[in-house]
């Protein structure tokens, strides 16, 4: 997978950091369209504790 950061999002109020991750296939294409995962630490966490080793 191929990472864009330095997203920025903001919900309710709050803004977020968020990290795009795309396939570098089309194993999992259909009809055009691919999967989502969303994956997350939950609160207080921060993007450099490891998640993206296992996207």
């Amino acid at each position: 997978m191929t990472g864009t950061g330095g997203l920025r999002i903001v919900a309710g109020g709050e803004a977020i950091a968020a990290t795009r991750s795309r396939a570098t296939t089309s194993n999992l294409e259909h009809a055009g369209r691919r999967p989502c995962v969303v994956m997350t630490h939950g609160f207080g966490a921060t993007q450099d504790s490891g998640l993206f080793g296992f996207a």
